[in-house]
């Protein structure tokens, strides 16, 4: 890049002086289109960092939500000027915090591994155990 750079201010020198012999057409063309590229590039950088610093400013702005109330009923709320914030507000505060579902798939996966069963590969477990936790999707007709 800094060659680049530097040849093209060399040709920009010669065509100046008179004494130094010009550059090719096609090589300041082809720097001048470089230098183009590069302005074009980090103007979109510029545009986008900018985006990004609102986008991540906004919501600190906006009120605080208290202690009682609803973070998804707050979201709901904002979501017109927040959406790409309130999707992934969706997403994880949809999550349970709770550690029960877990308890259960161990609890079962215990049940099915015993003293008689203990030879049993990691997979055939792991199947079994998948099987005896969502039994209640299959439908069964005979």
């Amino acid at each position: 890049m800094r060659r680049k750079a530097n040849s093209l201010i060399e040709c920009r020198l010669a065509e100046q002086s008179p004494s130094i012999s010009p550059c090719k057409t096609s090589a300041i063309a082809s720097a001048d289109k470089m230098m183009d590229d590069f302005d074009a590039f980090f103007g979109r950088a510029a545009v986008v960092q900018t985006r990004t610093k609102q986008v991540i400013e906004e919501p600190l702005q906006l009120d605080a939500i208290g202690l009682k109330e609803n973070p998804l009923l707050w979201w709901k709320e904002h979501e017109s000027r927040l959406p790409r914030l309130a999707t992934l507000a969706r997403t994880y505060l949809a999550i349970q915090a709770s550690s029960a579902p877990v308890e259960c798939v161990f609890s079962a996966s215990g049940w099915i591994v015993s003293k008689r069963r203990c030879s049993m590969t990691d997979r055939t477990v792991m199947l079994l155990t998948f099987l005896s936790v969502n039994q209640h999707h299959l439908t069964l007709t005979v």
